[in-house]
């Protein structure tokens, strides 16, 4: 271990100005796309389920497919609106 040197670059690493999407056009990393969930394929018959929110809450509850009558809970992510 005596003798070895320490192989890093000295000096504080300064971030480039510039932003991802000028360095890289046409690149969609980092970028969040809106999902529409106001309806999903029901898991059981695969027909549509609306979405159900929680009126005093403001959130949603989940996915009511009116065909067989099942009923999706939302999971943490899916509440927001």
């Amino acid at each position: 271990m005596a003798g070895d040197t320490d192989s890093r670059p000295v000096g504080r690493w300064k971030p480039n100005s510039k932003r991802c999407s000028e360095l890289h056009p046409g690149s969609t990393q980092g970028v969040q796309k809106e999902v529409d969930l106001t309806s999903i394929p029901c898991p059981q018959c695969q027909q549509s389920a609306g979405e159900i929110i929680g009126a005093v809450a403001n959130e949603r509850a989940g996915w009511y497919c009116v065909p067989c009558k099942f009923f999706k809970k939302a999971i943490l992510r899916e509440r927001k609106l």
